[in-house]
């Protein structure tokens, strides 16, 4: 972690920045993934990104954060709908953003969501998935706009 002087409101001139102090502030990212080719042709629940692995400590609040430029459903009828969501590594859902089809040819949507949690072992893990009520969709990426999964230490637990 790089050396830190202060944070605003909490130290004068002359104070001492102790490590009791450091651990009340927010850790910065900590774990990053990403992915810059389309995922296409997705029917049933499936990763666009696959489990990212993060050390994490007890007492501590962390936020997982995902992006997903374009969803689009490429088969199917219209009232079709496909879940992009924020797992853990058994699959069990954190966070769902809700895209609508309209049908064929429709416009893309994205998503961008994000869950917090109080972490209760030495690391955990996450997923961002594609997840299809029916109908065929597909997750477009590319090296400008890639999908992308994030997690962060937001600081202690209260």
């Amino acid at each position: 972690m790089p050396a830190r002087t202060g944070f605003p409101g909490t130290t004068t001139d002359g104070d001492v920045l102790l490590s009791a102090d450091i651990d009340k502030l927010p850790g910065g990212l900590i774990g990053y993934a990403s992915r810059s080719t389309t995922l296409g042709s997705v029917t049933v629940a499936t990763d666009i990104i696959g489990s990212l692995t993060v050390v994490t400590a007890n007492n501590r609040i962390y936020r997982v954060s995902a992006y997903c430029p374009w969803v689009q459903q490429t088969a199917g009828s219209a009232g079709a709908f496909c879940d992009v969501l924020i797992t853990n590594a058994s699959n069990t859902t954190l966070q769902r953003w809700i895209i609508g089809g309209t049908g064929l040819s429709a416009p893309l949507s994205g998503a961008h969501l994000a869950t917090v949690f109080s972490a209760t072992g030495a690391s955990s893990s996450f997923k961002l998935r594609l997840a299809p009520n029916s109908g065929t969709w597909q997750s477009v990426n590319a090296a400008t706009y890639e999908a992308w999964l994030m997690v962060e230490d937001v600081g202690p637990s209260f």
